[in-house]
């Protein structure tokens, strides 16, 4: 499998590991990304390390995903 669209010579001097994939990733790649969305979006884990070292974490409302647009362009 080619490898492409990623500049494997950029991401390796940052440590980066760049590997061809098979289609049985899809499903996991997907997951991870929604769980990290909603993380972002509610800021769980900005209040998980807030708590463990002691403080009060701050009381925001999280966004609602429901009906969002993720904008993937440049700016």
């Amino acid at each position: 499998m080619e490898i492409n669209t990623v500049d494997v010579e950029a991401a390796c001097p940052h440590g980066i590991l760049v590997t061809p994939a098979t289609p049985g990733f899809v499903d996991a790649v997907v997951e991870l990304g929604l769980g990290l969305m909603v993380d972002l979006a509610c800021r769980i884990s900005r209040s998980v390390q807030a708590y463990r070292t002691g403080a009060i974490p701050e009381v925001r409302p999280g966004l609602q995903l429901s009906g969002a647009t993720i904008w993937l362009g440049q700016r």
